[in-house]
């Protein structure tokens, strides 16, 4: 589903929207809690109504952000956090640009 398409605009978004409004004037206990989940699935379910094996990402970068944002509040392992972060990038970017250049070498590419 696209952002632009017809299914997004007059069925999706509508629909989610008149839901999350009735999830959140209701009076039943933690009724924002409700609302927001609530989101959180429709978001979920619009990225895997495109492409469902998208979903695995989406669910595991957000859990790597979670857990790296509850690391980075305590003050004392920023340094830790930080480090292991950036020692994580750099070997990803390792590891992407290894296989850019086997890509690359196998299709007659000249790489230095």
């Amino acid at each position: 589903m696209i952002f632009s398409s017809f299914n997004f605009i007059f069925m999706f978004l509508p629909l989610v929207w008149v839901v999350f409004m009735v999830l959140k004037n209701t009076s039943f206990p933690h009724h924002y809690v409700y609302a927001k989940l609530f989101l959180v699935l429709s978001s979920l379910f619009f990225y895997a109504y495109w492409k469902i094996e998208y979903l695995p990402i989406l669910l595991s970068s957000i859990c790597v952000n979670y857990f790296l944002a509850l690391l980075i509040i305590n003050p004392k392992k920023v340094c830790d956090t930080l480090s292991s972060l950036f020692s994580s990038l750099l070997s990803y970017l390792a590891f992407s640009s290894q296989k850019a250049s086997k890509v690359l070498m196998g299709g007659g590419a000249k790489t230095t």
